[in-house]
């Protein structure tokens, strides 16, 4: 391996590693998104199920509740998630910069 293709290598992986940061930023930024819209529906929610005099009306608030649980749900399920992608993440990450640490051949294909 010449030292001009390590260097594209480089340059290629570094380019990789860009774009998966980006990807893990704008996931980031979706999950606070949807996580701010969960918060501002659980406080519409909660102040229009408040009767005149302060007491909730049951029509409808078990139909409510029951999307406001799947949402939390489907919430803490993506959460949970991506702990695990950016773990693999990372450790995918660290066997790049050590193959790239030792002078092994790398196959193009990669």
């Amino acid at each position: 391996m010449s030292a001009t293709d390590s260097l594209e290598l480089g340059e290629a992986v570094e380019e990789e590693l860009m774009k998966l940061e980006e990807e893990v930023h704008q996931m980031v930024q979706r999950i606070l998104r949807c996580h701010l819209n969960f918060l501002f529906a659980r406080s519409i929610a909660k102040t229009s199920s408040m009767g005149e005099n302060g007491s909730l009306m049951e029509d409808n608030s078990k139909e409510e509740s029951d999307r406001i649980q799947l949402l939390k749900q489907k919430i803490s399920s993506n959460i949970s998630a991506l702990f695990v992608v950016l773990k693999r993440m990372k450790g995918c990450m660290k066997r790049i910069d050590e193959l790239e640490s030792s002078n092994e051949n790398i196959p193009p294909a990669f």
